[in-house]
């Protein structure tokens, strides 16, 4: 009997008999008895952040990795997604619910605003519907996978591997074709950064000089930063067609 592979990117694993001679690049996440899963070294670490990550979780179902509940109460996969188990209520609740630099703000900022912000400040400068889109979408993905601090990500390349496939399916449920993240938002991401160290204690972060956005800070309530970020939605599905 094969086990069932749904849970893993089939372009990243192999299935061997037991009896199979490893290389010391691989190693076994699976087994059955009879054959056995191997995966690149350098998904171990990805494999055991998610294994612990059980606040996150709930039980296996299929052996497609551990779901999560969202907001509106289905059940999200994130080594399985699907755009037909994305909902804007969804992402925009958990944004919103969700502090940027892992809380250490003086006073809370979510996401979901950071999100708006980006939006507003590409909205009069770009005529592109897809920049606006991106403005506002860029971190959807957090709403599945948790908005990982830049230290940590930088030392699971693999997260990655996860989290690109989720915001593609992201993509696909709102009909976005352009699945890479235009290189602006890059830019404005990253430079908006200097405003937001606004909401933080002062402190010397050594070479990293950017040029502010010249944005302001609301600070808004979950509550406001969700309405406002649905509300921003709706204004992309106007300018782009999208009826969904």
């Amino acid at each position: 009997m094969q086990p069932n592979l749904e849970w893993v990117s089939e372009d990243r694993i192999d299935l061997v008999p037991v009896s199979a001679t490893l290389d010391c690049e691989h190693v076994v996440i699976e087994s059955d008895g009879d054959y056995v899963v191997i995966v690149p070294q350098e998904l171990t670490s990805l494999i055991n952040f998610l294994t612990q990550a059980h606040s996150l979780c709930y039980p296996l179902h299929n052996k497609a990795g551990r779901f999560l509940q969202t907001f509106s109460g289905k059940a999200f996969y994130p080594l399985s997604p699907r755009a037909e188990d994305v909902c804007i209520e969804d992402i925009a609740h958990s944004l919103s619910m969700q502090c940027r630099y892992n809380g250490h703000c003086a006073v809370f900022y979510s996401v979901a605003e950071h999100c708006c912000l980006l939006y507003d400040y590409v909205q009069h400068r770009f005529e592109d519907p897809t920049i606006s889109w991106w403005a506002l979408m860029h971190d959807s993905s957090e709403s599945i996978v948790g908005d990982l601090i830049r230290p940590v990500k930088d030392a699971l390349p693999a997260f990655a591997d996860m989290e690109k496939p989720v915001m593609d399916e992201i993509c696909d449920a709102f009909g976005m074709k352009t699945k890479e993240m235009p290189t602006i938002i890059h830019e404005l991401d990253k430079r908006i950064i200097a405003d937001e160290r606004t909401n933080m204690k002062p402190m010397d972060w050594g070479d990293f000089e950017v040029e502010p956005l010249g944005v302001e800070l609301k600070l808004w309530s979950p509550a406001r930063a969700k309405e406002e970020f649905l509300k921003r939605f709706d204004e992309i599905k106007l300018t782009t067609g999208d009826s969904r």
